[in-house]
Order: C-alpha cells, then structure tokens, then sequence
C-alpha cells in the first residue's frame, strides 16, 4: 500500500492575494454567489489544484499541463479556460505555482528523505535506519555464489516513474505544439528571410504563458492576417515577421487590423457620434454592465503589469 502525499497549507490561506484574485473570478463567474461562498469557493478550488500538483508534478513545474487538465484538477465548473488563464498568468512564475518552495518544498524534502529511508535494508530487529544513521557493511548471505546467486530485487522507486511520467507529459506537448504550429506555419505569408525557428520559439513562449486554449484565437488571427496580405493591404515582402505575429507580447493575432502600406487620408469633418445608449445618455447614466469573469481576468493582469518589480507571492 502507497503512503498518503502529505499537501503543506498556510494557515493563512484565505487572505492570502492570491485568494483575493480567486475571488473576483469566482464572483464574476457565478453571479450569484455571495463574497464569503466565493472566498471559501476559492481557497478549496486552490486546495485541490495545490494537491494534484503536488502528487503529479516535480517542484510545482504546471508548464507541461494542459489547461483541460489544470481546471478538471481544481474541478471548476465556470466558463472553460478561465481558472486555467487565472493559474498561468496569476499564480505561477515561469510554469511553477509561486512560493511552491516556501510552503511545498520542505514537505517535498521529507518526503524525498523518507523514501531513501525505505530503500535501504532493515536491520535485524526490524526496524527501519534513520536517514542520518551510518549504514552497515555489507555481508554476504547465506547461500549467494557465483553459481547460485540470490534473485536481484528490483530497486524502482515511485520518484523514477514519475520523473519518466513527467519527460512523457513533456514530450507529448511538445509534439503537439511542433504539430499545431507546422499547421499555422504552412499558411502564414511568411517573407523571405523569416525564421520558422524563431517564429515558433515566440509561439511556445505564447502557450507556456497563456495556455493551450489560445491556440483557437492564434489560428483565427492568422487566418485573419492571411486575408489582410492577399487583399493587397500590405506588400507580402514587408509582411510581418512570425517572431512578432506569434509573440504573447503584442498578441497580434487577436487585433482586427494591422497597419497598411499607405494609411488612407481622411477628409472632411467627422461625423458626431452619439453615445451607445443614445443622444444625451451614457452608460453610467444607465447602469453599469455587470463583467464578465474574461473582464475580471483582463483586469487583473494589467494590475500585475503596472505594478512595480517585486517578489511574487502567492
């Protein structure tokens, strides 16, 4: 019978920033529910993510975990993509879930120290060595020769096949990354001179940092931009290079336009352009339109762009 993985929880998880965050996407995605049903909401739904990555990943490394998978862990049940762009962008520095070493870590070292203590030998009493404890000679057995040696056991631990489980999970994505962009790189008016290497370096970066969901958005936008060129919009040898287009940066691939040859001039006065809701109305004036969990989400990443340059916490 395996051992239970044991999960390290701060005490102060529920005011924590990071639940705060949580919690504005939670109350966005069910309107209905009120602030303390969306803190409680929000610190099981980082519970159980916390746990299978705890169980499944090494040092809290999510980047080769598709999006589908981070939200069925978490079990979320609001708009599909949404918790998994929260954990991307809100709650993880270069794929690993931030201060995973601080709280995680240390468990994850007990537990690395208790299986070295189970593989080796117990002593005669039965009992298991301490880890720090000096280690016995080696005696030969009762039995063991060259001509009839004792059966070799077998010293695979569950830390090896979850090492090779986690090489497999990366390389599985990054074949089905190499697929997608062979894909959105035969049709994309690349120029002379533009690298597909680079092109597909900005867009591995895109996935890692925005998850695999917008990879539907990223097809559509090259579609989009494949129309622009051949409408003559922008001569093909001065079309944008791949290393741009597919760079998380600018996101490109979700403008509705891009800049042309020759901007045409504008002549004439402009037209007066009343408000949406009317001559002489506004929205506040009418009430706010309640947003959406994508609006909440927009919201949030800009904060953490303006803010200043600090250490992230959970």
């Amino acid at each position: 019978m395996s051992a239970s993985k044991w999960l390290a929880i701060a005490s102060d998880l529920p005011d924590r920033n990071v639940t705060y965050r949580l919690m504005e996407v939670c109350m966005a995605a069910y309107p209905d529910i009120s602030q303390n049903d969306a803190q409680g909401r929000a610190v099981v739904l980082l519970m159980r993510l916390w746990a299978k990555v705890s169980a499944l990943c090494t040092g809290g490394n999510v980047s080769a975990v598709s999006d589908i998978q981070l939200e069925s862990w978490a079990q979320w049940t609001g708009p599909r993509g949404a918790f998994a762009r929260f954990v991307r962008k809100q709650h993880t520095t270069d794929g690993v879930i931030r201060d995973w070493g601080e709280f995680q870590g240390k468990n994850d070292d007990r537990l690395k120290s208790d299986r070295e203590r189970k593989r080796q030998p117990p002593r005669a009493d039965g009992s298991s060595p301490s880890p720090d404890a000096p280690q016995e000679i080696p005696r030969k057995l009762h039995g063991s020769s060259a001509d009839n040696p004792l059966p070799i056991r077998d010293n695979s631990t569950p830390t090896s096949q979850h090492n090779t489980s986690q090489q497999q999970l990366l390389k599985e994505r990054e074949d089905r990354l190499r697929s997608s962009f062979a894909e959105l790189w035969d049709k994309y008016p690349a120029r002379d001179g533009d690298s597909e290497e680079e092109a597909y370096a900005a867009f591995e970066k895109t996935i890692t940092r925005l998850g695999e969901l917008v990879l539907t958005e990223i097809q559509d936008g090259v579609d989009r931009y494949v129309s622009f060129v051949a409408l003559g919009r922008v001569d093909p040898e001065f079309a944008m290079l791949g290393k741009n287009f597919f760079h998380c940066k600018g996101e490109q691939w979700k403008k509705p336009t891009w800049p042309t040859k020759a901007p045409p001039k504008r002549s004439g006065k402009p037209a007066r352009r009343d408000p949406p809701n009317g001559p002489g109305q506004s929205g506040q004036e009418t009430g706010a339109k309640r947003k959406s969990v994508f609006d909440v989400l927009d919201e949030l990443d800009a904060a953490q762009l303006s803010a200043p340059v600090t250490r992230p916490s959970v």
